[in-house]
């Protein structure tokens, strides 16, 4: 639903060419994509992200199904209880990086893999960010929490005046990586899919400025 709501609100013959075309290229015998298409194997790494926000990676349970357990996670990381700040976000990815790394028996995470994964929290960003507290792109909590369980668009909801163009997305993007500690190439490198994993388990925000791992023994 969430893809089926963002490709309907920015521009949508681009939007939904970057979904169907890397679908289409990984089942170049079909004529039409089912929507089951987006889950399988084959498209794995491509559309159907690791570390997703509020889905678990595919051979750690359902990579299609809401698991409310990660939503409240996600709610959960809001520091002032009403808004979701870049920062609440990379530290919830950060957290949802690791706990799929330790779970799965196939983890891999590239720069492509880390791109797909933290676009599913700019999207947020992009498409349900209003006018509040920080700005034009105030993500608060009751829309994001609507958004995931009532499938629909916050009461509040105005159309953006501009859309939502990739070069925004990606410098979100890099705000939440350069809180976390890493950067992601561009274009991406060969063997991107080698099994490499680009972000630290410790982020730059555990640390100490000494760098040591700032948590209390």
């Amino acid at each position: 639903m969430f893809l089926a709501v963002v490709t309907a609100l920015v521009d949508e013959t681009a939007q939904i060419m970057v979904v169907l075309v890397p679908a289409f290229i990984r089942h170049p015998n079909s004529t039409h994509i089912d929507l089951d298409q987006f889950a399988d194997e084959k498209v794995q790494h491509a559309i159907n992200c690791p570390a997703a926000p509020t889905r678990l990676d595919r051979d750690i349970g359902s990579n299609i199904d809401l698991n409310m357990t990660l939503l409240d996670s996600l709610l959960g990381f809001s520091k002032d209880g009403e808004t979701l700040t870049l920062e609440d976000l990379a530290e919830h990815h950060h957290l949802r990086h690791n706990q799929s790394r330790a779970e799965s028996k196939s983890w891999q995470f590239g720069n492509s893999d880390a791109t797909c994964a933290l676009a599913q929290y700019t999207n947020l960003v992009g498409v349900l960010g209003r006018n509040g507290k920080h700005g034009l792109l105030t993500l608060y909590v009751e829309d994001v929490q609507k958004f995931y369980t009532q499938e629909d668009l916050p009461d509040t909801y105005e159309r953006r005046e501009l859309p939502y163009y990739a070069i925004v997305a990606t410098s979100l993007i890099d705000k939440i990586t350069h809180h976390i500690g890493f950067q992601i190439l561009r274009p991406f490198p060969a063997g991107d899919h080698d099994g490499r994993d680009i972000e630290p388990l410790q982020a730059a925000y555990e640390k100490t400025p000494s760098g040591v791992d700032g948590k209390e023994g």
